[in-house]
């Protein structure tokens, strides 16, 4: 006599849940229900590690724009020494001139 179709089933779905629990349980490996938990305290370190590097990050990030900001200040600021320069120069030119023509008019 032939099992009938619902008996092959059964013994089908038998031997999923077999393979399933093998799995979970590992088998002489470690198995899910070991993996799933050092996973997790991996993933809590690596969120925590990211948000130390997002942190990392963000002070470089300021950093380079200081960085820039004190380069831009000492352009801007050597540029200002030089037409403070050319101020002084122009000034002293200028009483130069103011005297030697009070000079030659005396």
């Amino acid at each position: 006599m032939e099992p009938c179709i619902q008996e092959k089933e059964i013994a089908r779905l038998l031997t999923i849940m077999e393979q399933v629990v093998k799995e979970f349980y590992g088998n002489g490996r470690e198995g899910i229900s070991k993996t799933i938990p050092r996973l997790e305290t991996q993933i809590s370190t690596l969120i925590e590690s990211s948000s130390g590097q997002a942190t990392a990050i963000s002070a470089l990030a300021k950093a380079v724009t200081e960085i820039t900001s004190v380069d831009q200040y000492r352009k801007d600021e050597s540029l200002n020494s030089w037409q403070r320069t050319s101020v002084i120069v122009s000034s002293i030119i200028g009483i130069a001139a103011v005297l030697a023509t009070i000079i030659y008019k005396v």
